[in-house]
């Protein structure tokens, strides 16, 4: 019984740190990332500087308490207005276009083992 219970141990652990798969496109006007996987546990997951550093792109996904994947793609632009999205399992949020110096905010939840998308954009 202590083998199996181990071995539990660590298949969930190995499954909670699993390794997402990227597919970043352009960086200067818009981006798209692929989620595949487990959510990390790492919140937030990514945050990368955009636009030649003019933007700050926060994006990833999470466990929520009903063992549901969320994800959410938050951008923050100082010169351009801009948006953001997320997408999982055909659930959509777009925040819409906002004015430099304000974060669009976009999350989206769904099954657990579902792809994720993070998208962002400028004008």
């Amino acid at each position: 019984m202590k083998k199996f219970g181990l071995v539990m141990v660590i298949f969930t652990a190995i499954s909670l740190i699993s390794i997402p798969v990227f597919a970043q496109e352009d960086i200067t006007n818009g981006g798209t990332v692929v989620l595949k996987g487990e959510p990390s546990s790492i919140t937030p997951y990514t945050i990368k500087d955009v636009d030649g550093g003019n933007g700050r792109w926060d994006y990833g996904t999470r466990l929520t308490v009903t063992l549901k994947k969320k994800v959410w793609s938050n951008l923050d632009h100082n010169t351009k207005e801009h948006r953001s999205s997320s997408e999982i399992d055909g659930n959509y949020d777009n925040s819409g276009w906002v004015k430099a110096r304000t974060t669009s905010k976009s999350s989206a939840v769904g099954p657990r083992n579902s792809v994720a998308y993070c998208n962002w954009d400028v004008k």
